[in-house]
């Protein structure tokens, strides 16, 4: 399959193909109007095929309004999402997130004596050993001894530094600033239903601990201007299957507050990829919540302001992505 970036200008109703090459991934907006996307445009940029290597992810930046893409950096990771980190000296610092191979050798400053250190058997490829539940991602891929790990990326020099541990999993994050809010849990075995959460400032790498593990399942977190968002379930009712409570967090109070029961699914359950810092199903403006809220027959936006819920926008097809005060409807279906 070929992807494209196009645009669409909403004052004048053009819309048209910026790229040409038919392998660029999801794109990010920067500050100075550039997007920036990977893509394997030549074939130095494609990752390598023998795990004894150490993947590569290539970004290139565009002006929409001027010129081609240009090769901006590479980074020596299988990189799944990235955002650039605004207010730091430099202006040239993203925190991205990456799915690391505990099984291949030590790479990317990862300092976990369990993983592999003398040269794998070239046949390597063709066997899975699995060590792990799961073992298997929804996506299609082997999850087994993988794990999703936070970095902090120079582009001027491309250092990569380890945020989170070895062995910790990261099910979600959000940044705002030097902040970065992150939920998630370290295992060996069996990945917990359960996750913690953690507040880091980038600046001097204090790590705070918000949610002790064993509490709660974490959905998704956001990062507003004053205060922190939780979509969290104590499982006690429902177990697992169980629809999130929605928690604000003033972070200078000891717990987070509980607002309101979701009654639903925070977000649309879409067989679709995860996208470069796209798909969001929430977003903060000022401390008001808009969120999407997947129900049995329909889908609806939400906003929280307050403790008061107010459904803006209800459909029976599913809702993709959410951005400020507009939304985009990705499929009109039938009642489900």
């Amino acid at each position: 399959n070929r992807t494209y970036l196009r645009l669409l200008d909403l004052t004048s109703g053009r819309e048209g193909r910026i790229t040409h090459t038919g392998k660029e991934g999801s794109l990010i907006w920067e500050n100075g109007g550039t997007l920036l996307f990977p893509a394997d445009r030549e074939e130095q940029d494609k990752e390598p095929k023998d795990r004894r290597k150490a993947p590569r992810t290539v970004f290139y930046r565009l002006d929409p309004g001027f010129g081609e893409a240009q090769k901006a950096f590479s980074v020596d990771l299988d990189v799944t999402d990235l955002r650039h980190l605004d207010g730091l000296p430099g202006n040239r610092q993203y925190l991205l997130e990456a799915d690391v191979d505990l099984n291949a050798p030590l790479r990317a400053g990862m300092e976990d004596k369990t993983v592999q250190t003398e040269e794998p058997d070239p046949k390597a490829d063709d066997v899975h050993v699995l060590e792990e539940l799961p073992f298997w991602h929804d996506g299609g891929t082997w999850c087994s001894r993988h794990r999703q790990t936070l970095y902090l990326f120079d582009s001027l020099d491309a250092s990569l530094t380890p945020l989170t541990p070895p062995r910790f999993q990261v099910t979600c994050w959000d940044v705002r600033g030097p902040y970065v809010l992150y939920a998630g849990c370290a295992y060996d075995d069996l990945l917990p239903l359960t996750a913690e959460v953690h507040l880091l400032d980038i600046r001097n790498r204090s790590d705070l601990l918000l949610v002790p593990s064993g509490a709660y399942r974490v959905d998704d977190l956001l990062l507003a201007e004053h205060c922190a968002f939780l979509a969290m379930s104590d499982m006690k009712s429902y177990g697992s299957g169980q629809c999130p409570d929605l928690f604000r967090w003033d972070l200078q109070a000891p717990s987070p507050e509980k607002v309101c029961h979701m009654d639903g699914a925070l977000g649309c359950q879409t067989l679709s990829d995860v996208a470069y810092g796209q798909d969001r199903i929430w977003r903060s403006v000022g401390d008001d919540l808009l969120f999407v809220r997947q129900l049995r027959s329909h889908t609806q936006v939400c906003r929280l302001r307050g403790s008061e819920l107010t459904v803006l926008y209800d459909t029976p097809g599913m809702i993709r992505g959410l951005e400020a005060e507009e939304v985009t409807v990705a499929e009109a279906a039938p009642d489900w």
